[in-house]
């Protein structure tokens, strides 16, 4: 779990995080809106309307991607977590559903979920019996509903373009195809949007209200086509596992070597930057990992304590490492390493050392498999 991202609360075992930039957006929010409300609203603490408005956007989303989650794990696609970012929510599922059908239900329950919400606020705004009443019920109301009409804009990640892309895997029996389809007509709408939105500010003027326009756009085309690309790569590992990747001869470091000695016989001249720590890299039995040794490692003494100082003291124990096993899918290596900051982890079989997995690895085999497999879009 990244730092940026710390997990808040747990809703039916699924952890749910909320991304530090959220918060620095609450506050501007917050300030914005009571300014507006401190001219429109003279019953109500102007202060108090702009946090309520802030919290009920928080828990909109939060019931928007449940609505997501509720559905995938009804129909067996484990949720790994919900994430709430300062544009809006993900939900992080482990496997793709298996049949356009399903994806279909998983994406709609989102809007569903948001037009619950709304109705609800039209509730409360209507049938309001005090001026809190309705003010709470007009802001979830209007916020539910800017929600919908946002998550419904045919780009991805937004629930419009995964809709749209079900649909068509539905009609052409054809998950790629399907993908690559939704791609082009987002990039469509988002050219079309920049166009409209040009012509619209060269004869109004209105500069401000074309802003939204082209962001809105700008967006689409920036996003499109990462949904489709992040399908390939998850095709391109599909079947792939760790054992395939891993590198099985690697330099390995004794614990009783000085880091002085480690710099000049390791690090100099190397592009590795993390060695795996074992009794007797000389011989070549099944032994067990101790630790990793890194250039991060070296960063906290100084240069002149090197000699003075072994690899057994300066390395990362194993207890203290991210590790993988040969039959760990390729697919959960590529989120570890997202997770983490590690250019390489070791491959274990329990305490046994196997290997090592790199970040480039893997990079490198997903950029073949896809200029070999993709055509361009």
């Amino acid at each position: 779990m990244s730092r940026f991202t710390p997990q808040v609360a747990r809703i039916a075992t699924v952890p749910i995080r909320i991304h530090w930039g959220w918060g620095f957006i609450s506050i501007i929010v917050v300030l914005l809106l009571q300014n507006l409300y401190r001219t429109q609203i003279h019953d109500i603490n102007a202060w108090f309307a702009a946090a309520s408005m802030v919290v009920l956007l928080l828990l909109s989303v939060i019931l928007h991607e449940c609505g997501h989650a509720i559905v995938a794990r009804r129909f067996g696609v484990p949720i790994r977590s919900i994430t709430i970012y300062a544009i809006g929510g993900i939900t992080e599922i482990v496997e793709d559903p298996p049949t356009a059908k399903i994806d279909f239900c998983i994406n709609m329950a989102g809007p569903l979920a948001s037009c619950m919400l709304m109705l609800l606020g039209a509730l409360c705004w209507g049938l309001g019996t005090s001026s809190l009443v309705t003010l709470l019920g007009t802001q979830l109301f209007l916020i539910n509903g800017m929600i919908i009409v946002f998550n419904l804009l045919p780009g991805y990640p937004l629930d419009g373009g995964r809709i749209l892309r079900s649909i068509l895997w539905f009609l052409f029996n054809d998950e790629l195809r399907a993908s690559q389809s939704t791609t082009r007509i987002a990039q469509l709408i988002g050219w079309s949007f920049l166009f409209v939105t040009i012509l619209y500010a060269s004869t109004t003027y209105d500069f401000i209200n074309s802003l939204w326009g082209a962001l809105i756009g700008y967006f689409l085309l920036h996003t499109s086509k990462s949904g489709h690309q992040q399908l390939l790569i998850r095709r391109t590992l599909t079947g792939v596992s760790v054992a395939d990747l891993m590198l099985r001869v690697y330099p390995a470091v004794k614990p009783d070597l000085s880091l002085e000695q480690f710099v000049g016989k390791f690090l100099l001249g190397q592009t590795n930057q993390g060695f795996p720590v074992i009794y007797a890299p000389d011989q070549d039995v099944p032994q067990p990992l101790l630790g990793m040794i890194s250039v991060r490692d070296l960063r906290r003494f100084t240069t002149h304590k090197w000699s003075l100082t072994y690899v057994q003291e300066a390395m990362t124990p194993i207890d203290h490492l991210h590790t993988l096993t040969p039959n760990t899918p390729a697919s959960e290596a590529v989120r570890i390493f997202l997770d983490s900051k590690e250019e390489q982890i070791p491959v274990l079989d329990g305490e046994t050392f196997l290997g090592i997995l790199r970040r480039r690895d893997i990079v490198r085999y997903i950029q073949m498999e896809l200029n070999r497999l993709t055509p361009r879009l």
